[in-house]
Formats: structure tokens, C-alpha cells, sequence
């Protein structure tokens, strides 16, 4: 079956040669300041328009789709199974068995009941509304049995959890440990950056 990405030249341009490195980037800003210092003001302000529009074609909404259009490649091949997620392209396309654990971790999850971010549309379908954390199936169902931190912050302490689930659907110690210690944490650290939505499939902005 043939998979079609949509998107205009700029998706084509980041599918062939990626993101930009940042190091490389900085440095051909430099050499270019210092090659505008020697050119007079005509080709001095030709110079800055052509940064000004590099600058707004890789901030722009055409990039943003680009890039969710290459971890959406990424993830073709990826299987239906509860795995760890290591990275943001890995959580905007994860599969659908993963869902309802990505968006168990609590902060995400208030954000979505604030409608702060995307939640993976219709694919996703939350059957406790309004639930965050304790009492809610699936994030008992990750912390179940795995020591924590007590809410006193003082010591340990192990979260016991009485799920009316099947055997089945019952998380085992290495799917819990990887969706709270790298999945979980992956969330985290997107979220903390305010930039790209982790739960959109068109790499759409935090609200």
C-alpha cells in the first residue's frame, strides 16, 4: 500500500536534507557577519533580507508540517505495541495500543482537559473525563506495584493499585518502567518547552 505525505516544497526540502545542525548554523552566521562589515549598504541590506527570509521559512507553519511529515515516515513501520516512546516524533505517531498511557501522565492530561493540546484527535478516547492520576485505570495501571515517592516527600513508597482489568490488559514491570521513566519523561520535557504539541499528528503548537 503506497503512503502519500502532503506538504509543499518546504516538506520536500526538509525530507531530502533535514533539520538544519544548529553548530553549522552558528557558525555560517558568523562568517556571514563578518563578510556584511566589508560590503556596502546596498549589498548589506540585501544580505539581511535574504536571513530574514531563511529565518522565517524554517520558523514557518510549512516547516512545522514538514517536519511532522518526516516523523510521520518514521513511524510507518513501527508495530502496535506497548513500547517506550524516546522521542517527540515517536510520541506524535504512537501507536494506538500506547495512547491511553501517553496520556495518563498527569500533567499532560490536565492540559488536555483544558484543551491545551491536541490529545491525538479522534483517535484517542478518554472514558474517564476529568480523572488525573489516583483512580484514573491507566495510570494506575503504569505505577501499579512501582515504588514512588510518598506525597509527603519524605520516603518511598509502593503504589498498590486494585485493578478490575484482565490479565491481559495488566501492564508488565518492564512496559510500566519504560512509559514512566522514558515515555512519561519524554512528555515532560516537550511539555516544558512550550513549543510542539506531543500529542499532535500535525506537529501543531502547545495552547
Amino acid at each position: 500500500m503506497a503512503n502519500v505525505i502532503e506538504g509543499g516544497s518546504a516538506a520536500f526540502d526538509y525530507l531530502l536534507y533535514g533539520e538544519r545542525d544548529r553548530g553549522f548554523a552558528n557558525y555560517l552566521d558568523q562568517m556571514r557577519d563578518e563578510a556584511v562589515r566589508h560590503l556596502g549598504s546596498t549589498a548589506q541590506q540585501f544580505v539581511m533580507k535574504t536571513k530574514e527570509s531563511v529565518e522565517r521559512f524554517y520558523g514557518s507553519d510549512a516547516m512545522r508540517l514538514a517536519r511532522a511529515a518526516v516523523r510521520k515516515v518514521a513511524s510507518l513501520y513501527e508495530i502496535d505495541e506497548i513500547y517506550e516512546l524516546s522521542n517527540i516524533g515517536q510520541l506524535q505517531h504512537a501507536p494506538p495500543k500506547m495512547l491511553p498511557y501517553v496520556m495518563a501522565e498527569p500533567e499532560l492530561r490536565e492540559m488536555y482537559h483544558q484543551q491545551r493540546v491536541e490529545g491525538y484527535g479522534d483517535d484517542y478516547i478518554d472514558y474517564q473525563p476529568g480523572v488525573v492520576g489516583e483512580g484514573h485505570t491507566d495510570y494506575e495501571n503504569v505505577v501499579d506495584g512501582i515504588f514512588m515517592q510518598c506525597k509527603d516527600d519524605e520516603e518511598a513508597c509502593v503504589s498498590t493499585s486494585y485493578l478490575h482489568l484482565d490479565e491481559d490488559q495488566l501492564l508488565d514491570h518492564d512496559q510500566q518502567m519504560g512509559i514512566m521513566l522514558v515515555t512519561w519523561e519524554q512528555v515532560r520535557i516537550a511539555l516544558s518547552k512550550g513549543k510542539e504539541d506531543p500529542t499532535s499528528r500535525f506537529n501543531a503548537t502547545l495552547g
